[in-house]
C-alpha cells in the first residue's frame, strides 16, 4: 500500500481542507481547525484522559517526556480506543499530507524503547474474541498432551508448558505473522530473521521464579541479537509471576558471569506488568525473566514467540517440525517466516 492508497482508504481527501486552510499552511505555518470534535466524542476524551491521569500517578507521561507545572500524558494509541479518531482523523491527515507532501508515518516511542531500553510493551493486540480463543486453545492442548507436554523444547517444574504451537492450531497463526510484532522486531534484529519458536508458559501458584537470564548464543556471528515478545493470555501483575527485565542490560554479559545471584531481585529490574492482550516485545539479550506468582489461584497464561536472524539454528526446526495441515494453509511470506523451504 502507498501512503496515498493509505490516505485515500482512510478518507483524506485533499478537497477537505478549504481555500483558506491551506493557504494559512502554506504562508502562515500554522490553521485553526473548528468543530472537529463533536461533544459525545469531547465528552469521552476528557474522561479517558482524567482516568489515565489518576490511574498513572507519579509516572504518567514518563513514556516521552514529564513537566513540571502540567499533567502529561503519552503513548495514547496504545491507552484506549477513543484516541484513535484522533491520529487517523480525515481532515488531520489531510492536513499533514498538505504540510509534509511526501510519505510519512506515526512516530514510534515503542520502536525507541526497543533501541535504548531494550523492550517495549505493546498494548491491546489481542482482542476479546481471539484471547477467548487462544486461552481455549491453550486449555485444550494442556489437557489433551498430559505429561508430555512441552517436550518438543522444554519441560519445567511448577510451570505448564506447551511448545511447537505453529502445529498446533490455526489460531496461533496471528500471533507469529503479527504485522505489529515483526515491524518490533526488524527494529531489533535489522537483519532477515526467522522464528525461532512459538511456545506457552504457565507459572502455577507458588513457582515460576527464574534466574535473570539472556536467550541467544553471545558467541554468535552478527547479527547477533534475537527478539523475543510475550503474549499476555491473562492480567500480568506484580503478584501473579510477570516477566522482570533490566533496561540497557542487552548490552552486557550474561548475568550468570556478573551478578552474584541472579534469582535475586536486581536493583535496577523493571516489572512487565500489563492487561490480558498486551504484548512484551524485547531483545532477547536483555536480561528477563519470570518472578514468582505469590497468588493463591491466579493464572499467568502467556505465550512466548521468539525470532532470531537467518542463518541461525531455531530453537524449534520449523521444517522439521511441519505438518501437512500447516503446510497447506500457509502463505509464501509466511512460509519465508518459518524459513521451511530449501534455499535454491
Amino acid at each position: 500500500m502507498t501512503m496515498n492508497q493509505c490516505l485515500r482508504e482512510l478518507g483524506a481527501a485533499p478537497e477537505l481542507l478549504d481555500d483558506r486552510q491551506r493557504r494559512e499552511l502554506r504562508h502562515q505555518g500554522y490553521t485553526l481547525l473548528r468543530g472537529v470534535i463533536d461533544q459525545a466524542w469531547l465528552a469521552a476524551l476528557r474522561a479517558r484522559f482524567e482516568e489515565l491521569v489518576a490511574a498513572e500517578g507519579a509516572t504518567a507521561g514518563r513514556e516521552v517526556h514529564q513537566e513540571a507545572g502540567a499533567r502529561r500524558l503519552a503513548d495514547l494509541v496504545n491507552k484506549g480506543s477513543v484516541f484513535d479518531g484522533v491520529w487517523s482523523h480525515p481532515l488531520l491527515l489531510a492536513a499533514v499530507q498538505q504540510v509534509i507532501d511526501a510519505p510519512f508515518h506515526l512516530g514510534s516511542l515503542n520502536a525507541r524503547e526497543l533501541r535504548h531500553q531494550g523492550y517495549t510493551l505493546l498494548r491491546g493486540v489481542i482482542d476479546q474474541a481471539w484471547l477467548a480463543a487462544l486461552r481455549a486453545r491453550f486449555e485444550e492442548l494442556v489437557a489433551a498432551e498430559g505429561a508430555t507436554a512441552g517436550r518438543e523444547v522444554h519441560q519445567e517444574a511448577g510451570a505448564r508448558r506447551l511448545a511447537d504451537l505453529v502445529n498446533k492450531g490455526s489460531v496461533f497463526d496471528g500471533v507469529w505473522s503479527h504485522p505489529l510484532l515483526l515491524a518490533a522486531v526488524q527494529q531489533v534484529i535489522d537483519a532477515p530473521f526467522h522464528l525461532g519458536s512459538l511456545n506457552a508458559r504457565d507459572a502455577l501458584p507458588g513457582e515460576g521464579l527464574q534466574a535473570l537470564h539472556q536467550d541467544g548464543r553471545r558467541d554468535a556471528a552478527a547479527p547477533r541479537y534475537g527478539c523475543n515478545s510475550v503474549w499476555m493470555l491473562d492480567d500480568f501483575s506484580a503478584e501473579n509471576g510477570c516477566t522482570r527485565v533490566v533496561p540497557g542490560s542487552y548490552r552486557r554479559p550474561p548475568p550468570a558471569e556478573v551478578l552474584d545471584d541472579p534469582a535475586a531481585p536486581h536493583p535496577q529490574q523493571e516489572l512487565l506488568v500489563g492487561p490480558a492482550g498486551s504484548v512484551a516485545v524485547f531483545n532477547s539479550y536483555t536480561w528477563h525473566g519470570g518472578t514468582l506468582n505469590r497468588t493463591r489461584a491466579a493464572q499467568r497464561r502467556a505465550l512466548h514467540c521468539y525470532f532470531n536472524p537467518r542463518g541461525q539454528a531455531q530453537q524449534t526446526d520449523q521444517r522439521a517440525y511441519l505438518r501437512p495441515p500447516t503446510a497447506a494453509r500457509l502463505s509464501p511470506a509466511q512460509r519465508y517466516l518459518l524459513d521451511v523451504d530449501e534455499v535454491r
